[in-house]
């Protein structure tokens, strides 16, 4: 899922989704893609997020499309 600053993209709301999700499927693997360079402090807030436990991976959104498929391939 996409996270930035703005409704309904924020890190909150997206970690609610991840909630809901997480009753229904546990063994769901939570990815949020956050723009490191415009989204300073939002990256930084799903960094602490992933070392919480609370998502499976973090991706920025600077990267090339395959590595993306490559990181994605890994879960």
């Amino acid at each position: 899922m996409e996270v930035n600053g703005y409704p309904p993209y924020v890190l909150k709301e997206r970690l609610k989704i991840r909630d809901a999700i997480k009753e229904v499927n546990p063994d769901c693997k939570i990815v949020l893609v956050v723009d490191e360079n415009s989204e300073k402090e939002v990256a930084k807030e799903v960094r602490k997020a992933k070392k919480a436990g609370r998502i499976d991976q973090f991706i920025y959104g600077s990267i090339s499309a395959n590595y993306l498929v490559a990181l994605m391939d890994t879960l």
